[in-house]
């Protein structure tokens, strides 16, 4: 930063300049008012500035400069003229150095400075203050003395520290932007406008410092810098409060993006990529491993060949397998200015292949479970069907029957149609048992529940009413009707021969009495083959 110089000729303001210096000194004023109430808010949002204490270190000192730099023009005591001296000669070394720490925080907020780095670095200012101090007894930053009550003359000669000070006070501005301006040039496009607003915050102290230095003798012998500042105050509030820097301060860029296990991938409005995490650094890497160089700069279709429109125009997130086994959820979102207009699109890439493996296990075990269920359904319904059958015969049992005669019944009489009955009763069956054998007796059992399923409608009931006895249920059908089919069950079975094998083989003859009964109307007897 430039330092306090002093032209070598006295200058003598008269009622014009004492005007032009008050109106100054307001200007100086305004400055330190604004410069303080930066700071204040600065403080007030620590928690979201990346540099915190610098930023507000610098705008603190500026505000003590800008301060002393009006005292200096005012009329005021020996005493105080002296004070404001002191403040600014520091402030010349000290607003630097903060400036210095302030841009590498925000530029790089994981940064913190070496124990001692800012002792060492503000060891030339404390130098000067205390050579200025005791300027009478060695003449290093003046070579004539302090004038009267110990406040330099407009003629006084600079010495050897003050050149030495001012070196060290640009070398270091000089420090400062060149960190910004190198932070600039690969800075993501969302945090360039406050890089630039911090780098114009840089040069009008350094351009008032260098006019002070080329145009001392013209501008009176004072050192106009701070007004510089004025200037570097009101862009500080700029990028501050209406530019976002005290919340899009790289913090979220370098903490936040760069620690997500997701990428993120940012492209502008044609699809140019402008900036992506380390995630999605590898990720890319990993699927197109023949792209070299940065991957800032090419074009959305180079990385997603296939996809680029999708990702450019939104839409419900996706998943893809854009690898043999690698699956990603992606989700595509514009980002928008303070005015609605869309500047890019973010693109986050989530890895699901843990996910998508669980889901196929997941719907693989669910297939298994319902292939079960259904076996199970099965099993169910052929365990409750053959608990209403027959094991021998495969006819309906007395089970059955007793739920479903009362069920024929009842709608019969609600649809107001007929139903009859069939007792079908296998004669002399006893004998057959006796003679031949109770495993001839099932033959012929089995042989007769043949003929009456045979014989009977598909909705019509066969139940083995216990045994040689058989019921025969005729939804919908009335006496005439009924007494037809038993006619014709009663013919079938009188044909029946059932054959037997042993010694000497021969057939077993099977006649059957059939019963009728209907409702309504009664029923009819019974007729005996």
């Amino acid at each position: 930063m430039p330092m306090l110089l002093r032209s070598r000729r006295p200058v003598r303001p008269g009622a014009e300049g004492v005007r032009v210096a008050s109106g100054i000194a307001v200007v100086f004023l305004l400055a330190a008012l604004l410069c303080g109430a930066t700071a204040a808010a600065t403080w007030r949002r620590r928690r979201l500035v990346a540099a915190t204490d610098p930023l507000v270190s610098t705008m603190a000192t500026i505000a003590a400069w800008c301060t002393a730099a009006a005292v200096l023009r005012l009329p005021v005591g020996v005493g105080v003229g002296h004070a404001a001296w002191v403040v600014s000669l520091a402030a010349v070394g000290v607003v630097p150095v903060a400036a210095w720490f302030m841009c590498r925080r925000v530029t790089d907020p994981r940064w913190r400075p070496r124990r001692g780095l800012a002792a060492r670095m503000l060891a030339l200012p404390a130098a000067a203050v205390v050579a200025l101090l005791t300027n009478p007894w060695h003449h290093l930053v003046f070579r004539d003395d302090f004038g009267a009550g110990g406040t330099p003359s407009p003629a006084h000669e600079m010495g050897p520290l003050f050149w030495v000070y001012s070196a060290y006070s640009y070398g270091v501005s000089a420090a400062a932007l060149a960190v910004l301006c190198a932070a600039l040039r690969g800075a993501p496009w969302y945090l360039r406008r406050q890089l630039v607003s911090l780098v114009l915050a840089v040069l009008p102290p350094l351009g008032a410092g260098l006019v002070s230095l080329l145009w001392s003798r013209q501008l009176g012998g004072h050192d106009h810098t701070p007004l510089g500042f004025a200037v570097s105050a009101l862009l500080y509030a700029h990028a501050l409060f209406r530019q976002g820097l005290a919340s899009v301060v790289p913090v979220a860029r370098r903490e936040v993006l760069e620690g997500l296990a997701d990428a993120v991938v940012v492209c502008d409005p044609t699809g140019r990529v402008v900036d992506a995490n380390a995630a999605a650094v590898a990720g890319l890497r990993r699927l197109r491993p023949q792209l070299g160089g940065d991957l800032v700069g090419r074009a959305i279709a180079d990385l997603f060949p296939g996809r680029a429109e999708k990702l450019l125009t939104g839409g419900a997130p996706w998943t893809a397998e854009l690898a043999p086994g690698w699956y990603v959820h992606v989700d595509s979102s514009p980002i928008t200015d303070g005015r609605g207009r869309e500047l890019g699109r973010a693109v986050v890439v989530r890895d699901v292949t843990e996910l998508e493996r669980q889901r196929r296990a997941m719907e693989a075990a669910n297939a298994r479970l319902a292939e079960q269920l259904r076996i199970n359904e099965e099993l169910r319904a052929r365990l409750a069907e053959d608990a209403l059958r027959d094991p021998l015969t495969g006819a309906r049992n007395r089970r059955w029957l007793d739920g479903a005669l009362p069920a024929a019944l009842a709608a019969a009489a609600g649809a107001g149609q007929p139903l009859s009955v069939l007792v079908v009763d296998v004669d002399h069956f006893k004998v057959v048992n006796d003679t031949h054998g109770h495993p001839v007796g099932d033959l012929v059992l089995q042989a007769v529940v043949r003929e009456l399923l045979a014989t009977t409608r598909a909705a019509d009931g066969v139940a083995r009413f216990g045994g040689e006895e058989f019921v025969v249920v005729l939804p919908g059908a009335g006496p005439a009707e009924a007494v037809r089919c038993a006619e014709r069950v009663r013919r079938r079975c009188e044909g029946l021969q059932v054959p037997v094998g042993g010694p000497a083989p021969q057939d077993v003859r099977v006649t059957v009495s059939v019963g009728v009964g209907s409702t309504p109307g009664g029923g009819t007897a019974g007729t005996t083959a």
